[in-house]
């Protein structure tokens, strides 16, 4: 072989070789999010290592959304849904984790307490059905008398209430809210 086909020849290999680790580099990031997706068991949940938290607060990349004026959980929320078994699955050792329904904007304040728990215990239901031990969830409902701000899209937020079966910080574990049954219940 002479040396202008050998040259060729390297130039030829030096090309493939860029053009596999370019391939390799571009399909990480599929390989990631197919991963994130579908890997560690998460049953096509937004698995991931690491949760936000604000204090004891556990916050969702969306709100959980509702029909209006009603505890029925729109189809949107469904990742959010399989986010939050995710973070159960990952956090054993969060022992109780409470589901606090709120409403905005309520006119009537005892229309507003129960719309409040029945939203909380739908999600409590929907992650028992998910497969969440239904004794790590403690639904309860504020009703208008936590409001959450100027975010009017917020009806749920989740409050990590005990770690290793003992009460954060010596609060009470329903934070103050009503209980709204257990999440065992048929």
């Amino acid at each position: 072989m002479q040396f202008s086909q050998k040259k060729t020849l390297c130039l030829h290999h030096k090309k493939q070789t860029l053009k596999f680790k370019h391939f390799i580099q571009m399909n990480r990031k599929i390989f990631f999010l197919l991963f994130l997706l579908i890997g560690n068991g998460a049953s096509g949940a937004l698995a991931q290592t690491t949760y936000k938290l604000d204090g004891n607060h556990l916050i969702l990349p969306a709100p959980i959304a509702f029909k209006n004026s009603s505890d029925k959980i729109l189809p949107e929320s469904e990742p959010m849904l399989d986010y939050i078994k995710a973070y159960l699955d990952t956090k054993t050792l969060v022992t109780l984790l409470r589901i606090e329904g709120h409403v905005s904007d309520a006119k009537n304040s005892e229309q507003a307490q129960i719309l409040s728990e029945k939203r909380a215990m739908a999600i409590a239901k929907a992650l028992v059905k998910r497969g969440a031990d239904c004794k790590r969830i403690l639904p309860v409902g504020f009703g208008a008398s936590k409001p959450l701000g100027n975010d009017k899209n917020t009806r749920i937020t989740l409050a990590n209430a005990e770690l290793r079966n003992r009460a954060i910080g010596g609060l009470p574990t329903d934070g103050g809210g009503k209980n709204a049954g257990t999440a065992c219940e048929k």
